[in-house]
């Protein structure tokens, strides 16, 4: 079955999110949807709430000493703010790529991709060789590594760990892969491919991804949302539209005026 065939990702929809690190609120009433299928970006000024928002979605926000959150996330039909939702199955079908790669560092190639499957349980060796190759595939590094899976992860290049850790994300078929500026700590070459990657994979999965680079913003997202930082107004969603309308004819001045460079 090839992955086109495959069955649709779920989306995400928040609904009034308001999320706090102790008395400072970092994320003020936000509702926004995430349709399955399509690349998000979430783009704005240091400060602003978008990683923040990144991590309510997995519920990794929570897990900060201090923080709390108020309204409402469905991925499909779960609320999974519900306080009787797993963070750690939430965890499962929201996956998370963080800004500098994290392989870990005792486990071979092979072992990273396949850590979270053994979390799970299975301990099938040959079910986990063909994960492994498969996942590793689709993360476009297995002619690069097939060669040397008991290797150490971290002996891979950055670009390499990077996509290791996509790899590793996409292991356990999640739902939805969340990206907190995945290629900040990259060179140009890798980051290109990890945006060809991204444009792969959202054939499969569901990607949100936080950026300030909005070239890269333009360039592999469908939607993209404008959010502020300052004073009173930290962490208001301005404007969440087409990637396309958002970056040629935005309804706010405010967003026109940072994609233009003029703040931020």
């Amino acid at each position: 079955m090839s992955e086109q065939q495959q069955a649709q990702a779920k989306g995400v929809v928040v609904q009034n999110l308001n999320a706090y690190y102790g008395k400072h609120q970092a994320i003020r009433n936000v509702s926004i949807e995430f349709k399955p299928n399509q690349i998000a970006a979430l783009i704005g000024p240091s400060g602003c709430g978008k990683s923040t928002l990144l991590r309510n979605l997995n519920r990794m926000h929570e897990v900060i000493l201090g923080a709390r959150s108020e309204g409402k996330i469905f991925l499909g039909e779960q609320n999974i703010l519900d306080k009787k939702t797993d963070p750690a199955r939430v965890r499962q079908r929201i996956g998370m790529v963080f800004q500098k790669p994290n392989p870990f560092p005792a486990l071979s190639i092979r072992e990273n991709v396949v850590s979270g499957l053994r979390l799970q349980g299975e301990d099938n060796p040959l079910k986990l060789d063909r994960i492994a190759e498969e996942s590793l595939q689709r993360a476009y590094l297995w002619d690069e590594v097939k060669d040397k899976l008991g290797e150490p992860g971290v002996s891979l290049s950055g670009g390499q760990q990077q996509r290791l850790c996509i790899a590793r994300t996409i292991a356990v078929e999640p739902d939805v892969i969340l990206m907190d500026e995945p290629c900040s700590a990259l060179d140009p070459i890798s980051t290109m491919r990890i945006e060809e990657l991204m444009l792969a994979l959202k054939l499969r999965f569901t990607i949100i991804i936080v950026t300030h680079n909005m070239q890269q913003a333009a360039r592999v997202s469908d939607k993209t949302g404008f959010m502020l930082a300052g004073a009173e107004r930290t962490g208001e969603l301005i404007e969440y539209d087409d990637t396309k309308k958002m970056f040629t004819n935005p309804r706010d001045q405010r967003t026109e005026d940072y994609i233009s460079g003029k703040f931020g």
